[in-house]
């Protein structure tokens, strides 16, 4: 055997020299292996961070939209309420005017014949020619009981 260095023989060294070799193939292995993992840390942790970000967004819209749709609901509560309630003012001022109204109607019926039968009164005392005709004479032109005829049906008054 022939002696190399350090006492070591060439097959020795090309064998040492090879495991170091692959020592050193394994070493940037490891190497590039440990980068590889901190950079992945360093995503994950970036991507936690966006994520957490973003689930804090999403609530806070969450939150905003429920208070929103609650503030929405609210109004339109009330203005239901308000509708209701103007609608039930009217609703009674209508049922009072109606009922006004038809008051008015017996009161101006009664009104018409009232004055229907005073003028023919006035119509009957009008014809009259001289004082004491009314009294005297019993005629159907000068008798005052055919102003108080009544055409119920119809709602008319006979004058003659």
């Amino acid at each position: 055997m022939e002696a190399g260095l350090g006492g070591l023989s060439a097959a020795a060294i090309v064998e040492h020299a090879k495991l170091v070799g692959e020592y050193q193939d394994a070493m940037n292995d490891y190497t590039k292996s440990t980068h590889d993992y901190e950079a992945k840390l360093v995503e994950n942790s970036t991507a936690f961070a966006e994520h957490a970000a973003q689930k804090a967004t999403c609530e806070q819209n969450q939150a905003d939209f429920e208070v929103a749709v609650c503030d929405s609901g609210v109004s339109l509560q009330a203005s239901c309420n308000a509708y209701m309630s103007a609608y039930s003012i009217h609703a009674s001022d209508y049922q009072d005017i109606t009922g006004n109204v038809a008051a008015r109607i017996l009161d101006r019926q009664a009104e018409w014949k009232h004055l229907k039968r005073v003028t023919c009164v006035l119509r009957t005392l009008a014809a009259l020619e001289k004082d004491g005709d009314l009294g005297a004479n019993s005629s159907a032109s000068n008798d005052l009981s055919g102003c108080y005829q009544t055409d119920y049906a119809n709602n008319n008054l006979t004058i003659p």
